[in-house]
């Protein structure tokens, strides 16, 4: 309780479907991970590789930056 979750939806007329915790899955959104990195890392499961280039394209971001050298 109190935690953000991903709940898994209907799965019908898709193109593809991929198995992400939500820790990969908000490195990919936010575009410090490419779901291809995430394949080659074995940190996701997708059926339907082919779509592989698509999801790079959708999730294709900058690389996250800071000015500020920690």
């Amino acid at each position: 309780e109190g935690r953000p979750g991903i709940e898994r939806g209907e799965v019908t007329g898709v193109d593809a479907t991929m198995k992400v915790s939500s820790e990969i899955l908000s490195r990919i959104f936010i575009g410090a991970l490419t779901p291809s990195e995430a394949v080659n890392q074995s940190a996701i499961w997708i059926e339907g590789l082919d779509m592989l280039p698509a999801l790079n394209a959708a999730f294709s971001l900058p690389r996250p930056w800071t000015f500020d050298g920690f």
